[in-house]
C-alpha cells in the first residue's frame, strides 16, 4: 500500500534528519512543522489536508486538474516541500516529473521525502529561478505547474507562444497576501492574468487570497 510506503518515508527522514551530522538538520524544525500540519488521509494515501496554507492550495490545484484528463511528463516551479504532492502526481499520471526549486536544500529534502513514490515516478530537478534561468527549463512536458508566482517576475515576459515543445496544460497561483521575498503581489484575479501569458483559459478562481489559472498558450 502506498501509505504504508509514505508512513516509512516519513518516518527515516525524520529519523535521519534529527541527527546533528545530518547534511539537513537545521531544518529539522520546518520540515517537522510541514508533516504535522499537512497530514490527512484519502483512499489509502497519506495527502494534504484542507486549510494547511500552501498544502491546500496544491490539493485545490491537484483537485482541478483531476478533471483536466492525464498527463505524463509534468513540471513544477517552487513546490516547495513535496511529501504530500507524490500521491496526487500518480493520481494524476504523471510518471516523469520536474521540481524547479530557488531553494537548494528544499530540492534535497524533497528527494528524500518522495523517496515512497520513486518506483512510479521518476523525479528529476534543477536549483534554479523559474524566471532568470527560464532557459534551461524542461520544455517538453504536458503539464506545468507555477506555485507561487508572487515570488516571481512577470511570467509574460520568458514565456510565449512557442515556448514549449508540445501545447501542455499550464497551471499559475499567485495572491496579494505580504510574505518576505514576495515580489509580484496581485489583488485581483484580472491583474494577476495580466502578468500571465496569453491563454486559451479552461478554469480561473481566486480562494483564501490566491488567485488560480489553468489554460493552454493561445
Amino acid at each position: 500500500m502506498l501509505e504504508i510506503k509514505q508512513y516509512k518515508t516519513a518516518l527515516d527522514v525524520l529519523n535521519g534528519i534529527c541527527k546533528k551530522d545530518d547534511p539537513h538538520h537545521y531544518r529539522e524544525k520546518q520540515v517537522r512543522a510541514y508533516l504535522r500540519d499537512g497530514i490527512g488521509h484519502a483512499d489509502d494515501t497519506i495527502v494534504a489536508k484542507e486549510g494547511s496554507g500552501h498544502h491546500y492550495n496544491k490539493l485545490w490545484c491537484y483537485e482541478i486538474l483531476q478533471s483536466a484528463g492525464t498527463f505524463k511528463k509534468a513540471a513544477i516551479a517552487l513546490p516547495g516541500y513535496s511529501f504530500y504532492d507524490g500521491a496526487y502526481w500518480k493520481q494524476l499520471g504523471i510518471n516523469e516529473m520536474w521540481c524547479y526549486e530557488i531553494d537548494p536544500d528544499i530540492r534535497w529534502v524533497n528527494m528524500r521525502l518522495l523517496k515512497y513514490i520513486l518506483d512510479d515516478i521518476e523525479i528529476k530537478g534543477k536549483t534554479c529561478d523559474p524566471i532568470i534561468d527560464h532557459r534551461f527549463l524542461t520544455r517538453d512536458v504536458d503539464l506545468a505547474i507555477y506555485f507561487e508566482c508572487e515570488r516571481m517576475a512577470n511570467l509574460n515576459t520568458v514565456i510565449y507562444d512557442g515556448f514549449y515543445t508540445n501545447k501542455p496544460v499550464l497551471v499559475f497561483q499567485g495572491g496579494w497576501e505580504k510574505k518576505r521575498g514576495y515580489i509580484n503581489l496581485c489583488k485581483t484575479l484580472e491583474d494577476f492574468k495580466k502578468t500571465l501569458p496569453k491563454l486559451d483559459i479552461m478554469h480561473e478562481e481566486t480562494r483564501n487570497e490566491k488567485h488560480m489559472v489553468i489554460g493552454c498558450l493561445e
